[in-house]
């Protein structure tokens, strides 16, 4: 009778432990939380680039994925910033039209899954990128300086 009882006791306790019953965690990741009590992506995966400017920021609720320095035209330099955010598209470029709102803007468009903006002050410029995929908008803002 103990063994029988041991192994109920045993089946018990694995069964708890496997999750049994559980969704295998996608809510709680779904609604994972900052300590604001807003929904969160986690911390950054990379960090902006080096050089990168101080007037241009990222919007909140945003992890940086990627970042690359590169050499652009006529002894430029183009650093690019990949990132998701909680914001849709549609917010993520209106928080750049916000920011940039001193700076001609150049181009860009909005509409369907993905917007995009460009954005010039003297031999600056910005340019983003920002299309729904689903459970988070993925983000590109390069910036182009001497």
């Amino acid at each position: 009778m103990r063994n029988f009882v041991g192994a109920v006791v045993l089946a018990g306790v694995l069964v708890s432990l496997s999750g049994c019953g559980d969704d295998g965690g996608e809510t709680a990741s779904r609604e994972s939380a900052s300590a604001d009590g807003g929904a969160s992506l986690g911390p950054d995966l990379a960090q902006k680039p080096e050089g990168w400017p101080e007037d241009i920021s990222l919007p909140p609720q945003t992890q940086i994925t990627a970042s690359l320095v590169e050499e652009a035209s006529e002894g430029r330099t183009r650093r690019t910033v990949n990132a998701k955010t909680l914001l849709s598209p549609e917010d993520a470029q209106a928080f750049y039209e916000d920011l940039l709102a001193d700076w001609s803007a150049s181009g860009g468009e909005r509409g369907g899954v993905t917007t995009s903006g460009a954005w010039t002050l003297g031999d600056r410029s910005v340019s983003t990128t920002a299309a729904d995929t689903g459970d988070a908008t993925t983000l590109t803002v390069t910036v182009t300086e001497p």
